[in-house]
C-alpha cells in the first residue's frame, strides 16, 4: 500500500475506539508506526529522515553565506528583510513610501535571499541598500550599497539650492561649506533664511 512521500504502509493496526495505526516502511529502511490519518493526508511523509535532511540542507546554505543563521542575521540578510517589509508589509512604518506607491521587489529577490545575495554580495560597512532611480523597483540593475551621503543626494524629496551660481542638493552644499547639514536644513527649509545667511552666519544655539 503506497502513501505520500517516502512511506509504504505494510499493514494496519485497528483497535476499537482508537485511531488506526499504519505500520510503515520508510525509504531509509526504518519501520515506524504512524497514525494512518497522518499518512494519508501527507502530514507525515517519512520516519523523520526527510525533516533531518531538509534541516541539514538549510544549515549548509546558512553556513555557505553565513547570513541567515537564527539570532545572527547578517547585514545583507537584514537589508533583504527590510526591503521586503517596506514593499509588502502594510504595517511597516515606511510602507506608504514604498509598497504604498507601487514600489515592489523583483520576483527573483522576493522569493530567495540566495538570489539577492548572489547579486548584491555582502553589505559593506556603513552602507544601506539604495535604489539608483527612486521611482523604480528593487531589481539588481537599479540597486547598490550606498553610504548615507549618497542616499541623501538621491532622495526623491531632496532640497535643491543655488549657491555660487550652481544648483546642488542641500547635502552637497553642506559638504562644500562645512556647515552641518542639520543647521542648513533648519535655517533654509524651516526658517526661510537666504542661502548666503545660512552659510555665513555664526551658529545660534541649535541653528
Amino acid at each position: 500500500m503506497g502513501s505520500p512521500g517516502r512511506l509504504v504502509v505494510i499493514r494496519l493496526i485497528r483497535e476499537r475506539g482508537k485511531r488506526t495505526i499504519a505500520v510503515c516502511h520508510c525509504d531509509c529502511g526504518t519501520i515506524k508506526n504512524i497514525p494512518l490519518l497522518h499518512v494519508k493526508s501527507g502530514v507525515i511523509k517519512s520516519c523523520g529522515c526527510l525533516r533531518k535532511e531538509t534541516a541539514r540542507k538549510i544549515g549548509l546554505r546558512n553556513r555557505k553565506h553565513g547570513q541567515a543563521i537564527p539570532g545572527q542575521r547578517g547585514a545583507a540578510y537584514r537589508s533583504w528583510e527590510a526591503m521586503k517589509s517596506r514593499c509588502f508589509n502594510k504595517n511597516d512604518p515606511c510602507f506608504h513610501l514604498y509598497g504604498g506607491r507601487g514600489i515592489t521587489v523583483c520576483e527573483q529577490w522576493a522569493n530567495s535571499f540566495d538570489n539577492f545575495f548572489a547579486d548584491m554580495g555582502e553589505r559593506p560597512r556603513n552602507t544601506t541598500l539604495d535604489r539608483i532611480d527612486t521611482n523604480k523597483n528593487y531589481v539588481f540593475s537599479n540597486c547598490r550599497w550606498a553610504k548615507p551621503e549618497t542616499q541623501q543626494r538621491n532622495r526623491r524629496n531632496n532640497r535643491m539650492v543655488v549657491y555660487g551660481g550652481k544648483e546642488m542638493p542641500l547635502v552637497v552644499l553642506s559638504e562644500k561649506t562645512g556647515v552641518p547639514y542639520h543647521r542648513l536644513h533648519e535655517r533654509i527649509v524651516r526658517r526661510g533664511w537666504s542661502i548666503e545667511d545660512a552659510v555665513k552666519k555664526a551658529p545660534r544655539g541649535y541653528y
